[in-house]
């Protein structure tokens, strides 16, 4: 804007200063035609500037208070290993899907980022002999009658 205002870019120079500007930038001539209409815009009002759209219309379902409940309650009666891939095939059935007016169903992927904002948490199985906390049945009956008699 200030190589615009400034007396080296007068008016009829604009576009070689906005070819410039653009260039400099790294964009092609859509960029510079983009940039004069701007600063057209913002000299006729100052109040007249772009704005930016991003993140104005991107809302998560789970924003949705009955859903999240619902999809809560679903996962509590799973059982004590949930997956992804369960949220996935609830929001996939086709009653749900009807419901939210969905075109297609979500991802796996989606899935988990779903979890990680309702704060589950991943953890994978321990593996080895007591994962068990060496409080198996067997593992005590040895230890009380053969180990230690």
């Amino acid at each position: 804007m200030r190589l615009f205002k400034s007396h080296s870019c007068s008016h009829p120079k604009w576009v070689l200063c906005a070819d410039l500007i653009a260039s400099s930038a790294g964009k092609g001539p859509w960029m510079s035609r983009m940039l004069r209409v701007w600063v057209m815009d913002f000299s006729e009002s100052e109040k007249n500037l772009p704005t930016a759209k991003y993140g104005k219309s991107n809302t998560s379902m789970l924003e949705d208070e009955d859903l999240a409940q619902e999809l809560h309650l679903h996962l509590q009666g799973v059982g004590k290993y949930v997956a992804a891939k369960h949220v996935a095939q609830f929001v996939n059935s086709p009653e749900v899907r009807s419901r939210l007016r969905l075109k297609k169903g979500i991802t796996e992927r989606t899935a988990r980022r779903w979890m990680n904002r309702m704060r589950f948490r991943w953890r994978k199985e321990p593996k080895g002999m007591y994962s068990d906390g060496h409080e198996r049945g067997d593992v005590v009956d040895y230890r009380q009658n053969i180990f230690l008699p």
